[in-house]
């Protein structure tokens, strides 16, 4: 019989480690399936494997020494965290930290209904209508409609001081009782020294013994402020809970092994997103686009590593692809489509590590949600010269245009309009320029703080915004920055314009003020700030009585 090539192993812990990541120790690492030792090779030519030893009699009959043997063992490493905990109905717990209050909230994630589970696409209403919801640390009433097939995914606020998380999701009608989303679900409470990984405005909880890498956002759940310095650190609050959030380097990474058991990773491969160009680069975070275009991804191996990747589907099925080597550290690209619909949810794997990515659909008109509706006045009201418009989520297309210097002059009012309980999701989109550089997210917002961080996103340089009304549509605010013209200058720079002309005019025409502020010939003056006609004559005054010698 052959010696059987074999990628994983159990370190004294129990903890599956790939070859690649594997010390040279003799008589340290067993096999998952016989449970006796084996042997690293890792020679500086082949390709390295683990090996039983030879003259162990109990390895003779172990699985892993047949072809089928391996390739189950390989199977069981394509699949994703993200699929054994939902595969398990565990919730997966993620922060979402506000930064202007320097709290956080806790949020559960769970799946959402499959277009693939369902007959046909008609019967999505009647499945919503008809689910019911029962549950322990759960802050507010569920709504159905979070877990409608068009969503990324459902989110659902917990108390973060509850001693159980626990949701039991079930159907009135017999029909449904197969779908998997139909159970019992749940997860461990909040407690001292969770780990918390990802990005500044999500982060979802992991093992104590997860890899991590520099610029990695790390959050650590205390009981009391955290009483050392640490390079860039944060003290926040999830009553009652104290958070500590840093940025992993290598100057922190000494006092973080104190008080956790991490391991720190040397050896480890990037995702990041670069198309859509709005994207966090490693964000996990569902990714917004048009339906059935295509997403940038890089994938970027170890320095002094030149592995083959492969991309898994999510749950795993038949959609794997094969990113061959292409050198030392050198990166691959891939480019997946956004799905027609829905989310499609892929893994990239390598040994025993995986990296999420979510692509969601952005959702077109959404007629068929109307009808839940109709009695309800629910979206954005643009109030402008007396007039009233009110934009819906689902009957608008593309994004809307709002000028900036028009909010600014209180020429338009935008509010919020809804039911109380009603709540959105707010994204915003930032320039280089703020202090809110990026893209921030608002969670499970009610409609009156939407409102208030709408107005004030828009005056801190924030050029995009998003209103996610979840299976209702979205509406999408394209911030217009000023044109030159349209901010009012200064009188003193006006005197100066005035005195370097070629002839002082005789008086402050429409021309002369166009000229002063450098309004192409297309433009209506009706673009420039209020008051400048008269600020321009009162400067021209001033500069032909100085010509004048007064």
């Amino acid at each position: 019989m052959s010696e059987a090539r074999i990628p994983y192993a159990l370190d004294p812990q129990g903890r599956p480690v790939y070859i690649y990541r594997a010390e040279h120790k003799l008589n340290y690492y067993t096999c998952i399936e016989c449970g006796s030792y084996l042997d690293p090779r890792q020679g500086e030519v082949n390709i390295w494997y683990f090996a039983h030893e030879k003259l162990d009699p109990a390895s003779k009959e172990c699985p892993l020494r047949t072809k089928e043997g391996l390739e189950d063992l390989l199977q069981r490493f394509r699949i994703s965290p993200v699929e054994k905990s939902e595969s398990n109905k565990q919730i997966r717990l993620v922060l979402s930290p506000n930064p202007y209050t320097k709290t956080i909230r806790l949020f559960g994630i769970l799946p959402v209904l499959r277009w693939e589970d369902l007959t046909n696409p008609g019967e999505v209403k009647d499945v919503l209508n008809s689910l019911t919801f029962q549950g322990e640390g759960i802050i507010s009433p569920l709504q159905s409609r979070i877990f409608h097939p068009s969503e990324p995914e459902a989110k659902v606020e917990l108390d973060p001081n509850a001693d159980k998380y626990e949701l039991t999701i079930d159907t009135q009608n017999p029909r449904y009782k197969s779908l998997y989303l139909i159970e019992n679900w749940t997860t461990e409470p909040i407690s001292v020294k969770d780990v918390f990984f990802g990005e500044s405005n999500r982060a979802e909880r992991r093992s104590s013994n997860s890899r991590f890498r520099n610029g990695d956002t790390l959050f650590i759940v205390q009981k009391e402020d955290f009483q050392e310095k640490i390079e860039g650190c944060e003290n926040l609050v999830m009553s009652p809970w104290k958070i500590l959030k840093f940025e992993v380097n290598d100057k922190n990474r000494i006092i973080v092994n104190r008080f956790i058991e991490v391991s720190a990773d040397t050896d480890n491969f990037y995702v990041d997103i670069i198309l859509p160009s709005y994207a966090t680069p490693n964000s996990e975070s569902p990714i917004s686009g048009k339906p059935e275009s295509k997403a940038l991804i890089a994938v970027t191996p170890p320095q002094e590593r030149d592995p083959e990747f492969e991309i898994v589907s999510v749950p795993l099925g038949k959609e794997n692809k094969i990113l061959p080597r292409n050198g030392n550290g050198v990166p691959r690209i891939f480019c997946p489509r956004f799905p027609i619909e829905g989310s499609r949810r892929l893994s990239v794997h390598w040994g025993n590590e995986h990296r999420m990515i979510n692509l969601h659909a952005e959702s077109e008109k959404k007629t068929f949600q109307k009808p839940w509706i109709e009695d309800v006045e629910l979206g954005l009201e643009l109030r402008t010269e007396g007039k009233r418009k009110l934009l819906n989520p689902w009957s608008i297309e593309g994004a809307i245009s709002i000028e900036l210097v028009k909010i600014k002059e209180n020429r338009i009012d935008l509010n919020l309009i809804g039911p109380e309980e009603f709540k959105i999701d707010v994204k915003g989109f930032f320039s280089e320029k703020s202090d809110y550089r990026g893209l921030i997210c608002m969670w499970d917002t009610s409609l009156e703080k939407a409102e208030s961080i709408l107005n004030s996103w828009i005056k801190e340089d924030c050029k995009r915004i998003i209103l996610d009304y979840d299976s209702l549509g979205i509406i999408e605010l394209d911030i217009q920055q000023p044109k030159p013209w349209q901010k009012k200058l200064p009188d003193s720079e006006i005197e100066n314009i005035l005195s370097n002309l070629d002839k002082i005019p005789k008086k402050a025409g429409w021309s002369i003020v166009r000229k002063v502020y450098g309004v192409p010939l297309e433009t209506s003056h009706d673009e420039l700030p209020d008051g400048v006609k008269k600020q321009v004559r009162r400067a021209l005054m001033k500069v032909r009585r100085k010509n004048e010698g007064h």
